[in-house]
């Protein structure tokens, strides 16, 4: 599960990154959509940038996409050495969840950041996310405090 990203799934992207801040005061779906119009936004930006360097991932199914992770090199003092590969934003559409589909694209991603010499993947997930906390307890992550970190294989 899991497929590189490319410029058909920009759209989707959006989708996805709309559906995290589906209730935040300032990023209503009016907002989001005029973010996301704008040429140089930063969710055009960071979905180009990481499409570029090979770090978004896409679930597909046979009726289109259906989840999305993208990822980044960063620098955290939580992490071993201070470098990691840092997950952004993982979704997956609510019809095909507690499917497996999140857990597949979080192994992509693991061996993706594994074969590009990282050796910690690292991510933060909102306290009151007991689904996605339990997930990434059950996939090797430890709380480190502001975030969940996890020593990769190397492959």
């Amino acid at each position: 599960c899991g497929r590189p990203a490319g410029a058909e799934d920009e759209e989707f992207a959006f989708s996805a990154e709309c559906a995290y801040f589906e209730g935040h005061p300032e990023r209503t779906p009016a907002a989001m959509a005029e973010l996301w119009g704008q040429a140089d936004s930063w969710p055009r930006k960071e979905f180009r940038a990481r499409t570029e360097e090979g770090h978004a991932i896409i679930a597909a199914a046979p009726e289109g996409s259906i989840g999305y992770l993208r990822w980044n090199a960063c620098v955290n003092s939580a992490c071993p050495g201070g470098s990691a590969a840092c997950v952004g934003h993982i979704f997956v559409s609510s019809s095909h969840r507690r499917k497996g589909i999140a857990q597949q694209m979080m192994t992509a991603f693991f061996k993706q950041a594994a074969d590009e010499g990282f050796r910690t993947a690292c991510l933060s997930v909102e306290a009151w996310n007991h689904s996605a906390r339990s997930l990434y307890l059950k996939l090797g992550f430890t709380d480190a405090g502001e975030v969940l970190i996890k020593t990769l294989e190397a492959h």
